[in-house]
C-alpha cells in the first residue's frame, strides 16, 4: 500500500515530467508548421480546433470520471497525448501528409487535455480537504509552470541545435515517462475499483 505523502510524490513527478514535454511539444509545433510552409492563420485555424476539442470535451470526461476515477483519467490523458505527439514522427511521403499529421496531433493535443485537466483537479480534490486544497493546488501549479518553462526552453534549444525530430521524440518520451510514473497509483486505483465490486 502506498501511502498519500508517496502518492503526492509520484503525481507531482508524473506531472512535472508531462509538462516539460508539454513545453518542449507545444512550444516548437507551431514554429515547426510555419518553417514547413503553413501559414499563421492556417496554424490558428489548428490551434483553434484543439481548444474547441477540449471545450466539447469537458463535461463527458467529468462524467467518466464519476466511475473511472481519476488516476485511469491521467492515465488516459497521457497516452493520447503521447500518441498526439508520436503522429509527428510517423514518415509519410505523400500530398498534405504533414497538414494530416499536424491535424491529428492538435486533435488529440486538445482531446488529452480534457483528461488531464479535468482528472488533474478531481485527484486533488479527493485526496486533500477544503482547507488544504488552495496549498496543494499552489504547489501543483508551480510544479506545473516549473515544468513548461523549462520544457520550452530545452524544446528551444534541441529544435535550434539537433532538429524537430529530436524535439518531438524527447517530449513522446517524457510523456511516456510521465505515463509510467502513475503506474504504481494506477495499480491501487484499479484494486480498490474492484474490491468496491
Amino acid at each position: 500500500c502506498i501511502s498519500s505523502a508517496a502518492s503526492d510524490v509520484y503525481k507531482r513527478q508524473s506531472s512535472f515530467l508531462f509538462w516539460i514535454s508539454s513545453g518542449m511539444y507545444s512550444t516548437q509545433l507551431p514554429v515547426f508548421l510555419i518553417k514547413n510552409g503553413f501559414t499563421s492563420q492556417e496554424v490558428f485555424g489548428l490551434a483553434l480546433l484543439n481548444s474547441s476539442i477540449s471545450a466539447m470535451l469537458y463535461q463527458r470526461v467529468g462524467k467518466k470520471l464519476r466511475s473511472r476515477g481519476p488516476v485511469l483519467g491521467l492515465v488516459q490523458g497521457y497516452f493520447f497525448r503521447t500518441l498526439g505527439v508520436f503522429f509527428l514522427l510517423v514518415p509519410m511521403d505523400f500530398h498534405y501528409s504533414l497538414l494530416l499529421s499536424s491535424t491529428a496531433s492538435y486533435l488529440l493535443w486538445g482531446y488529452s487535455w480534457s483528461y488531464v485537466s479535468v482528472s488533474s483537479t478531481s485527484f486533488i480534490g479527493r485526496r486533500s480537504t477544503i482547507k488544504e486544497q488552495g496549498s496543494i493546488l499552489a504547489t501543483s501549479n508551480l510544479v506545473n509552470s516549473t515544468g513548461f518553462v523549462l520544457g520550452s526552453l530545452i524544446g528551444g534549444g534541441v529544435a535550434s541545435q539537433i532538429g524537430f525530430d529530436m524535439n518531438f521524440v524527447s517530449a513522446c518520451v517524457m510523456s511516456f515517462l510521465a505515463m509510467f510514473s502513475l503506474v504504481p497509483l494506477l495499480r491501487i486505483s484499479l484494486s480498490a475499483s474492484i474490491s468496491k465490486r
